[in-house]
This record gives structure tokens, C-alpha cells and sequence, in this order.
């Protein structure tokens, strides 16, 4: 909430420290933990990022790949042997979908203590990402995956924390081992799904320019309301006040709200209609961004809401419709990015298999359509 990764990734280390016997099911103790992030005083050092560095950090040498069915691996980036053969989809189960029979279920052996410390893992690795602390992400996933592979931690108290973890070690792949020259940064500003672009980089108006994540869990547009007291809005105004001023900024919210958000309160009747809930969702959405932008002069972007979940596809497409026209009609000091259709498979009833990934979030290879869509917009750097 207050954005201080360091505090909380320096509680989370003591914490191992102090309690180093703790184990989760005798597979792997907090001490082993400690000793993969053994020296490691300020995860924001450049020693730990993606880097245009020839001689980087150890830890970039090993990568993190998911396998279908099985979980995260780590290998050595040279090692070309073969991953195990996966045998079928481990996408997340969508949040909309029902749970599965009980009969079916594989519920993990934990106590509720041991959940709690394996979620307190999970966290490091969430962490250790967003900060782009990717050198030492392969250490920690190596010890903590083997108690996590093969059980339905999404149908336990921990399956936020877990969501995460697998978002991180399935995006890991994608970044690349080495970031262009560049100075010049793109701040990526949403929920879980700001993930999906994170530590990318794109050619914009033909310069490099890297971009990086400003997480705000589990916020949604209606948060943002004046009246709202609920953590995310506070988390959302400490991560967007920390972004230098003067910067370019995408915002991507909307999703949880379309998952969520404007159905239940429809079917509570706090609205007439889901159209009524779009547009209210949106202005409060909008005014906020204008907010923002007059004060901390940004260049903001507004990115549509991703399609992934087929349970939500037409009320996602019912509120891009409307922001896309609120934006580029009514809210001035914003731009757009039009690329809701090139999300979309041809005949837009389905999310393009190039953008699939889990389930949930979109693959990464959908930077393609930020960078095409920036480049349509007047350069803010000219």
C-alpha cells in the first residue's frame, strides 16, 4: 500500500532469518530461502536489473521457463535440453469460473501456518519483479517450486499470492536478457495486468524506450471516487506520485471492474443498467487521470481494458467502446490507445492466441500493439 519495496522485502528477510527452521511440508526452510538472497542489502541496485551490461549478474545467466501441466523450471540460459513434455493446459483456472468438483480437487497438505509462509514466498518473488530485481528470481523459484507444483493453490487462502507467482514465473521468459541503450522510460500503471508489459522495451518514434511497471493490486476505477477509503486508492496515489514528473504514463484499470465491479453493483440496483455502470466507472476513472496529469504534468495514455476472461469479453467490449469515446471526446490531456480489435481474433469473439498466456493475463507479445499504437500518436519527446 505505501510502495516501499525495500521495507517489505527487508521485513521478509528477517523474517526468514528469524524463523529459519520453518518449513513448508519438509520441503525447503525459511533459512534456504535466506541463502538464495544471501548479501543482497537494496534489490533496486542496476546489478540486478536486465542490463546492457556484457557481464552480467550470475543470476541472469539462468532462466525461468513454465511448462504446461508441470510448473516453473529453471535452467541455465545455454542449456538446450529438453523441458519435461507437457501434456496439457495449466492455465489458471479464469476467476469467473467455477470451482471444480471436490472430487477433483488437490488441495495442498499444509497447515494454514505453512500456507501463510509459502504465500510470504510467493510475495518475495512478486516483489523481486516488479522492482525489476530479475537476477534473483531464478534463485528463489528453484526452492520454493517444488512445494508448490502439482496442488490447487487457487482454491486456497493463498490463491491471490500464488496468482502472482505464476504471472511472474511465466512472464520471466519473455523479458529479454539485455535492454537497449536508452534513458528513456514508459511507466506501465494498472493491476495484475501492468505484469503482462513489464521490463519490455519498444521502438517509440525511433527511440528505445523501456517499460516499466507501476503495480497497484487489486484496484479498481471505482476506487478511485472521491469518497472511497478502501487501501488500493491509497496504494494507487503513493505508486503514481513516485513516478518522476514530467514522465510518459500508460493506465490500464478497468478490468477487475468489468469482472466485478459494475455486475454486482447492477445486480444490486445501485444502477438501472451495465451501460449506467460503465459510464459512471469511467468518469470517475477519468476525472482521477486528469488529476494526475495536471499535476504531475504527465503524458498519459489510457490503455482498453484486456479481453482475456471469455466470461467478461462483452462487457470489456461495451466499456472500451465508451472510455475510447470519453477519451478522445471529453477528456482532454489524454490520448488513446486504439488497439482493443488487433486484441481480438478476426471475427472478435475470441483474445488473439499471439496475446494468450494463462488465462488471466495477456503474453507479452502484445507490446507489439502499444509500440504500433504509441507510434500513431504525436511524439511527446519530439
Amino acid at each position: 500500500v505505501c510502495n516501499r519495496y525495500q521495507e517489505a522485502m527487508d521485513l521478509c528477510i528477517k523474517f526468514c532469518k528469524d524463523q529459519g527452521s520453518m518449513s513448508i511440508g519438509g520441503h525447503y526452510t525459511n533459512a534456504d530461502v535466506v541463502k538464495a538472497l544471501e548479501g543482497v542489502k537494496d534489490i533496486s541496485l542496476d546489478q540486478y536489473r536486465v542490463t546492457t551490461d556484457k557481464d552480467p549478474h550470475p543470476g541472469l545467466a539462468e532462466i525461468v521457463y513454465w511448462v504446461p501441466n508441470h510448473g516453473s523450471v529453471v535452467r541455465d540460459r545455454s542449456d538446450t535440453s529438453n523441458l519435461p513434455d507437457p501434456t496439457q493446459s495449466t492455465a489458471l483456472p479464469s476467476p469467473a469460473a467455477p470451482a471444480p468438483d471436490k472430487s477433483k480437487q488437490k488441495l495442498p497438505p499444509y497447515s494454514s501456518d505453512e500456507l501463510d509462509l509459502l504465500a510470504l514466498h510467493f510475495t518475495i518473488v512478486k516483489i523481486l519483479y516488479v522492482v525489476g530485481a530479475l537476477a534473483l528470481i531464478p534463485g528463489v523459484v528453484k526452492i520454493i517450486e517444488e512445494a508448490r507444483r502439482g496442488w490447487d493453490m487457487h482454491l486456497t487462502t493463498i490463491r491471490n499470492e500464488h496468482a502472482y507467482y505464476c504471472c511472474v514465473t511465466q512472464l520471466y521468459a519473455d523479458v529479454p536478457i539485455q535492454m537497449p541503450n536508452t534513458i528513456l522510460k514508459l511507466y506501465m500503471a494498472g493491476d495484475s495486468h501492468s505484469l503482462s508489459s513489464a521490463w519490455q522495451a519498444i521502438n517509440w518514434h525511433g527511440k528505445p524506450t523501456a517499460l516499466v511497471p507501476k503495480l497497484v493490486t487489486g484496484l479498481k476505477c471505482w476506487h478511485l471516487r472521491e469518497e472511497s477509503v478502501f487501501f488500493p486508492k491509497n496504494n494507487f496515489y503513493n505508486v503514481i506520485q513516485a513516478v518522476p514528473k514530467g514522465s510518459a504514463i500508460v493506465f490500464m484499470f478497468g478490468e477487475i471492474d468489468c469482472r466485478e465491479g459494475i455486475i454486482r453493483a447492477t445486480e444490486k440496483c445501485r444502477y438501472k443498467d451495465i451501460e449506467e455502470g460503465i459510464a459512471v466507472t469511467i468518469e470517475y476513472y477519468l476525472t482521477v487521470l486528469q488529476q494526475m496529469q495536471r499535476q504531475f504534468d504527465f503524458k498519459v495514455y489510457v490503455q482498453p481494458v484486456a479481453p482475456v476472461l471469455n466470461e467478461t469479453r462483452e462487457i470489456v467490449r461495451a466499456f472500451n467502446k465508451n472510455l475510447k469515446k470519453m477519451v478522445t471526446e471529453e477528456a482532454r490531456g489524454l490520448e488513446f490507445l486504439d488497439m482493443f480489435d488487433e486484441l481480438l481474433t478476426p471475427d472478435g469473439k475470441n483474445l488473439h492466441p499471439d496475446f494468450e498466456m494463462d488465462g488471466t493475463h495477456m503474453s507479452p507479445k502484445y507490446v507489439r500493439l502499444i509500440e504500433k499504437s504509441l507510434n500513431t500518436l504525436p511524439d511527446p519527446n519530439a
